[in-house]
């Protein structure tokens, strides 16, 4: 029962941190990069700016390669697990989620200061 219990409180540990990551992530774009932190600024100001966000979107897609690592241990879990067992709606959810940030993510990495500063 302990064993249980230690694994249970490690996986909401760690969807905790790995919420807290990708909000910091998403409301660092929303607070840092709008029309009106951008209003007014040179390009050479606005890249310094991305420049650091697309530092934290790096780690941000390092943790998403590790959801995936996740991911695949508890496939191969199932795999390999004698008995049958059903998906959980919380590994699909993980699924979604990990494909949603990564897309977001990718996307996000890809902008240059012009278009920034232009499409807010």
């Amino acid at each position: 029962m302990k064993s249980i219990y230690f694994i249970a409180v490690k996986e909401i540990i760690c969807a905790l941190f790995i919420v807290a990551v990708f909000q910091y992530i998403n409301f660092d774009y929303y607070t840092t990069i709008n029309a009106k932190n951008l209003e007014g600024r040179e390009v050479e100001e606005v890249e310094e700016i991305l420049v650091n966000y697309k530092a934290e979107l790096r780690a941000g897609i390092g943790l998403i390669f590790l959801v995936v690592i996740h991911i695949l241990q508890r496939v191969l879990f199932k795999i390999m697990y004698k008995q049958k067992q059903n998906h959980q709606i919380w590994f699909y959810t993980d699924i979604v989620i990990c494909l949603a940030n990564f897309s977001g993510m990718l996307y996000l990495s890809g902008i240059d200061a012009e278009s920034a500063m232009d499409s807010n």
